[in-house]
């Protein structure tokens, strides 16, 4: 569990909202920052660090529309 972690609007915190590593992929940008009870998904970057850092700036690469 990784406390730098933000919590999101919609309540979860970690382990709900947790690093994701890629596999398969080329190796530059491998990491990511999801939430599994929204669905959101932060960019991907290059270390688990920087994807926090993205996602803690709220830069998204994918947010499921609220209806």
């Amino acid at each position: 569990i990784d406390p730098r972690i933000d919590p999101r609007p919609c309540g979860a915190r970690p382990p709900t909202v947790g690093v994701i590593r890629r596999q398969r992929t080329p190796r530059s940008q491998t990491f990511v920052v999801g939430c599994i009870r929204c669905g959101r998904v932060g960019r991907f970057a290059g270390s688990s660090g920087k994807a926090i850092e993205k996602w803690n700036l709220d830069k998204l690469y994918y947010q499921k529309e609220d209806n």
